[in-house]
């Protein structure tokens, strides 16, 4: 499962800085796992085709019943898993 921003609310982040990326709902894999999967990281821009690759990867590990990716104020955005 994929939860994606409006658009409206993609279309603001486009480009802004990732300060920080929380990771949580983790039960069967260790976060740096799931960090070395995503290219989404703090530093660089965040971009919304970037964001959904980084869903297919983490994905494609088959641990998660549901990804979810969502904006957070100042261009933070954070990554959840169930």
């Amino acid at each position: 499962m994929f939860v994606a921003m409006p658009a409206f609310a993609q279309a603001a982040l486009e480009g802004k800085t990732i300060l920080s990326v929380h990771v949580s709902g983790l039960d069967h894999i260790k976060e740096s796992v799931v960090l070395e999967q995503i290219k989404s990281v703090p530093g660089t821009q965040y971009h919304r085709a970037t964001a959904v690759r980084d869903v297919v990867r983490l994905d494609r590990l088959g641990v998660f019943g549901g990804i979810s990716v969502a904006g957070v104020a100042g261009g933070r955005w954070r990554s959840g898993s169930t």
